[in-house]
């Protein structure tokens, strides 16, 4: 309520177009959804004086993104190796798993930023790809492996935080 006297509050400027649209697409979205809480989403815009412009930086910024998961999965792997025993034979099978786990995310990520699935779709596929490498994982370990796997720590285990 004003006060007399005082200036009225200023009222916070208007969204970016752009803002605006992402923004009323996530509430059509949510209210359409599977009723599961997606946590607070807030929409990026950025402002690209051209097409190319913005295809050049989503190039750029792909490489960045495809080249930390490549290295995610060597630190996966050598963590595997070193504290629970993966045999040579068991590494060339979980390299594959992991890089099919990791093609199948760019693939949804790609899909979702191309408008061709929704997030609830998208939220759906990247808990399937998870159930897959997992039941790939535990199919791939000797029990006495999965043991030693259950037993590493929340900062040792990287591959089984990721998969929850």
């Amino acid at each position: 309520m004003p006060v007399p006297g005082e200036p009225p509050p200023s009222l916070p400027p208007p969204l970016p177009p752009g803002a605006r649209d992402a923004q009323e697409a996530l509430r059509r979205e949510r209210a359409v959804g599977d009723g599961k809480p997606r946590g607070r989403v807030t929409p990026l815009v950025y402002d690209f004086a051209s097409e190319e412009e913005r295809a050049a930086w989503e190039a750029r910024y792909r490489k960045r993104w495809e080249d930390r998961l490549r290295r995610e999965l060597e630190i996966k792997l050598r963590g595997l190796r070193e504290r629970v025993g993966l045999q040579p034979h068991q590494e060339g099978a979980l390299r594959r798993i992991l890089q099919e786990e990791l093609d199948e995310r760019a693939r949804l990520v790609g899909a979702l930023s191309r408008k061709e699935i929704t997030a609830a779709e998208f939220d759906a596929g990247v808990r399937e790809n998870v159930r897959k490498a997992r039941t790939a994982l535990q199919e791939l370990l000797t029990p006495e492996q999965r043991e030693a796997y259950a037993a590493l720590s929340p900062r040792e285990q990287v591959l089984r935080d990721e998969l929850k």
